[in-house]
């Protein structure tokens, strides 16, 4: 079971659009790409307004939790599990950090790559830790700070390269975690998409 709180904030920009939106996750007890087959269920879509992600290779992020966070970005448009994925699996036992390729769902060792580094004190339950992936050519990398490629943690090279089509994120084992997710040059999205009550999908005017 997850909990979710989700709105998102437009900026027009000269080059297109910045969309920042905001996600509340808690998954009760342990999920993770590693050992969870289906792992893209327990995860928030933060893609729900139709980005065109075809285009994006970076993004930037602040957390504020206190415990391990994972962000997955999925081949799949649809978020089958079943299809490659990135995992960056934060602050896992308070002290290292994981980026996870993953084949498939099957959870077989030679379906997954993967490299673990230490991050002491990653994260803070009342202030938000500002982050940035990125993803270009099959290079996964993990960084702090608003610019991307600068303070870089760690990083996973030569993996499967794949066009990301979905971006989930998720916190586990109870623990409350607050995202807010910034996506630069996002465009074609679909404004006269309606939610269920008949209003604009887009933060739900």
């Amino acid at each position: 079971m997850f909990k979710i709180l989700l709105f998102c904030v437009l900026t027009l920009k000269a080059e297109g659009l910045r969309i920042t939106t905001t996600v509340s996750t808690k998954v009760e007890g342990v999920a993770g790409g590693w050992y969870t087959p289906d792992i893209m269920t327990s995860s928030i879509d933060i893609n729900r307004y139709n980005l065109d992600l075809s285009k994006i290779t970076s993004l930037v992020f602040d957390i504020k939790r206190c415990g391990r966070a994972h962000l997955l970005l999925s081949s799949s448009a649809v978020r089958n599990s079943s299809e490659p994925l990135y995992e960056i699996d934060i602050g896992y036992k308070n002290y290292y950090t994981f980026i996870i390729y993953r084949a498939d769902d099957s959870l077989d060792p030679e379906s997954r790559n993967h490299v673990k580094f230490l991050t002491p004190n990653i994260y803070n339950c009342t202030v938000y830790l500002p982050f940035w992936i990125s993803w270009a050519d099959g290079d996964i990398k993990l960084g702090t700070g608003i610019v991307v490629d600068e303070n870089v943690l760690g990083y996973l090279t030569n993996t499967p390269h794949f066009e990301v089509k979905s971006i989930g994120v998720l916190t586990d084992y109870g623990r409350l975690g607050n995202w807010r997710i910034q996506f630069e040059g996002a465009h074609k999205i679909d404004l006269s998409k309606k939610d269920e009550k008949g209003r604009s999908a887009m933060c739900g005017i």
